[in-house]
């Protein structure tokens, strides 16, 4: 199921990050790839990269990431981690016993002539949710394997079981489009 919330922040909180991250000069971005060129191992198939190599770059920043072998230990936590935590806390999952966080991470694919997709892919391969948070309006996009397109606008939030797969795009009508994933895992009953 692909649920979409616009107005997902209140207004301060929402502006509070904008200001944080989108328009803020010294943030800590990162250059990553946006996919790895992953093999399709025939059961937890996490996607490759489609387009070509140099498109395939993004500025990343990590906030939180449990290692997803050793969810037990302790967990890496960003400098910038205490900006996210309004928007943590406003997911249900986050207040789930069921459920556990393992990855909160900003991108920023900056502005292409065209639009480029990276290619399907599972942000992880357990059972959870996924979530893409857009911090500005453009006409950068989460395409969905079905065929849904979500295009980014301002404090839109779109959740959607980790086993969609799904693509982003590059936006072509502003300087990038930034956006926050955030993950969960299903712990084990």
């Amino acid at each position: 199921m692909i649920e979409v919330f616009d107005d997902f922040l209140d207004r301060d909180d929402f502006e509070r990050l904008e200001k944080d991250i989108v328009y803020n000069a010294s943030f800590p971005w990162f250059l990553n790839r946006v996919l790895d060129l992953a093999e399709d191992d025939g059961l937890n198939y996490l996607g490759r990269t489609t387009c070509e190599e140099e498109d395939n770059r993004q500025f990343c920043y990590l906030f939180f990431r449990k290692d997803s072998n050793k969810l037990k230990d302790v967990p890496h936590m960003g400098r910038e981690l205490e900006k996210v935590v309004p928007l943590i806390q406003r997911f249900k999952y986050s207040h789930n016993p069921k459920y556990q966080l393992l990855h909160v991470k900003a991108n920023l694919n900056v502005r292409t002539p065209e639009h480029v997709e990276h290619g399907y892919h599972r942000d992880h391969p357990w059972e959870g949710k996924t979530c893409v948070y857009y911090l500005n309006d453009c006409n950068g996009y989460t395409k969905f394997q079905n065929g849904q397109i979500v295009y980014s606008k301002k404090n839109r939030a779109v959740i959607f079981d980790s086993a969609e797969m799904h693509t982003g795009s590059t936006a072509t009508d502003e300087y990038g489009r930034y956006v926050i994933n955030l993950n969960w895992i299903k712990e084990p009953l």
